[in-house]
């Protein structure tokens, strides 16, 4: 999971939002939110920059 997030970051500081948003997708989806060891305090930073990303584009 962190590891999309970082390409997503990458991506997004290149200005290639799409790629972004598609590193943080994944990210999520490796996510195991049932887990209880899930790493939320990843999980946040990756809405927090999808949420810029679309603020940006409109």
């Amino acid at each position: 999971m962190l590891a999309y997030y970082l390409q997503g970051r990458v991506y997004a500081d290149m200005g290639e939002a799409p790629q972004a948003l598609q590193a943080y997708y994944t990210a999520i989806e490796n996510a195991d939110t049932t887990s209880s060891d899930c790493d939320y305090n990843t999980l946040i930073p990756i809405y927090g920059q999808m949420s810029q990303l679309f603020h940006q584009q409109s």
